[in-house]
């Protein structure tokens, strides 16, 4: 751990201490523009360590979050982050296929990290469905000390073609990304970039995508947005392929405003879980 990654580790163990506002962003808008930005189909956080961080909404103004202040953002809620200033340092949080991805960064460098998936999503959905502040920096409050006291090892995406087929899946998994288009982004031979993505990245291109449009369309479901319109958004070809990849992963039909699944688990059972430990360690 070099001298910035120390200062950074540093900053984020205050945190408890030194956390403010909780800002949200909760409902997936109506269309998405074009051009930066982008929509997660996980929930994810973002809080500045240092300085000033600029984040944008679509439909809405500039939110500039100084040290201290976090925003956690609902999955299809379309956000871009700002570059970052010289003296400006962040953190955030989101989810891949079996990890939640930490990342510290600045205006000219940047580390990540990954650590197990629960409970960090179930806290994050809680405190993203409160619509209490001072419930929100509680939930947040103990996800911090999760990723604190978790082995959180190096992402690596080095590999050669990996990195480019990563940011061809999150830019366009919502929008008809085929797999031949997703592995074609590499510049590698077609079974060449098929074993790379899946040895980088954890899952096949085909359970990715699939995946990350079901994520996707829980979120869009639970915010209310019918089912059909949600197939469409999340990039489905139809509303029956869409119901037929979400009766395999859940057992059910797909219906607008029930509860989120997190890795094939609700989210009430994880956040009971969760309650009955911190009981028991009382």
């Amino acid at each position: 751990m070099d001298t910035q990654q120390r200062t950074w580790w540093r900053r984020f163990d205050e945190l408890p201490q030194t956390l403010r506002r909780v800002h949200v962003w909760r409902t997936p808008q109506a269309s998405i523009p074009r051009g930066a930005g982008g929509i997660h189909p996980n929930p994810t956080s973002t809080i500045c360590l240092a300085g000033v961080m600029r984040m944008r909404c679509c439909g809405g103004p500039t939110l500039d979050l100084v040290a201290g202040d976090a925003l956690l953002i609902a999955p299809g809620v379309w956000h871009e982050h700002l570059p970052l200033r010289p003296g400006c340092e962040a953190f955030g949080q989101g989810f891949l296929m079996d990890c939640s991805d930490v990342c510290f960064y600045a205006h000219d460098r940047w580390w990540g990290g990954r650590l197990p998936p629960d409970p960090s999503r179930a806290l994050l959905e809680a405190a993203l469905a409160t619509g209490r502040e001072d419930e929100r920096r509680m939930r947040l409050r103990e996800l911090l000390a999760v990723v604190a006291a978790s082995d959180v090892d190096p992402a690596d995406f080095s590999a050669p073609g990996l990195q480019p087929m990563i940011d061809r899946l999150w830019s366009s998994f919502h929008s008809g990304l085929t797999v031949d288009e997703l592995l074609r982004a590499s510049g590698l031979s077609r079974s060449r970039a098929y074993v790379v993505f899946t040895a980088g990245y954890g899952a096949t291109p085909k359970a990715a995508l699939e995946t990350m449009r079901l994520w996707l369309a829980a979120g869009m479901l639970a915010a209310g947005v019918p089912v059909i319109e949600t197939a469409q958004r999340c990039g489905f070809t139809d509303r029956g392929t869409f119901t037929r990849a979400w009766r395999r992963r859940h057992g059910t039909p797909p219906a607008a405003g029930q509860s989120h699944f997190i890795f094939g688990k609700s989210l009430a059972a994880i956040t009971s879980s969760i309650s009955l430990k911190n009981k028991m360690n009382d």
